[in-house]
Parts: C-alpha cells; structure tokens; sequence
C-alpha cells in the first residue's frame, strides 16, 4: 500500500491529501511566511520575502535563492523534485520585476506534476501578484 502526501491546513480544507494541492498550499506557504516567525524551527522556514530582503539589487542571487530554498521546501513532501527559476522580462516599469518558477515533482504515488507560477515585485520590496500560467500545447 502507498502513502498519499498530507500536508495541514489552518482552513476548512483540513489535511491537504492531493498532490497539486499541497504543492499550492506549499508555494503559498513560501510567499506568506516570516523567516523568523518561530524559534522552533531556526532557518528552517522558506520566505521569499527574507529573500528578496536579503538579496536587494541582486536579481540574479534571489533568482538563485529562491531556487535553492524552493527546491529544499519541496523536496519535504515530493521526489524529483526539478525547480528552474528565472526571470521574466517586464516592460511595465523599470521598477517591477517578475521571476517564473517552473516546477515539476513526482508525488509517493510515482505521478508526475507540473505547476509554473510568474511572480511580480517591485526594487523597493514590495510583491504584486502570482499569476498562474497554463502550459496548453
């Protein structure tokens, strides 16, 4: 018998038992969370906002760190694990930056999953939006 992935949620969803939907409960998790936000757990919580702090002016280090901790962060739940993180061009403003994740896990029933999300900020630290992109053809 295999064991199915289960991840807690604080909502009405209760234990999280499908795939894609730990892996969104994960990446939100990544965007939500303060990296100091328990002692329990010291360097163990994945935030991009510590990222982007941590990495200010440098786009090509927080696209490298945010590859690296995503890639521990799933790796928790799912094997072959695969994360490519690079940046978007945006002509929007000089200002706004955008980073696309592309991510492709295996989940313990040996099902392969794709999820790829771009994710909008400003220089100043300030983040936008995630806007899901549909991979169709």
């Amino acid at each position: 018998m295999t064991s199915k992935t289960l991840h807690p949620s604080i909502d009405t969803d209760g234990w999280v038992n499908t795939p894609v939907k730990v892996a969104d409960y994960l990446l939100s998790h990544f965007f939500l969370s303060d990296y100091s936000q328990t002692h329990h757990f010291k360097g163990e919580v994945a935030s991009f906002a510590w990222i982007l702090t941590n990495n200010q002016g440098s786009l090509e280090k927080t696209q490298e760190e945010t590859q690296r901790v995503l890639s521990a962060h799933f790796s928790k739940q799912f094997s072959e694990v695969d994360i490519q993180v690079s940046e978007v061009p945006t002509t929007a403003s000089i200002n706004k930056k955008q980073l696309g994740i592309y991510l492709v896990f295996t989940d313990k029933e040996g099902v392969e999953h794709n999820l790829a999300r771009i994710f909008a900020f400003t220089e100043n630290l300030k983040f936008r939006e995630i806007i899901s992109v549909n991979n169709i053809g």
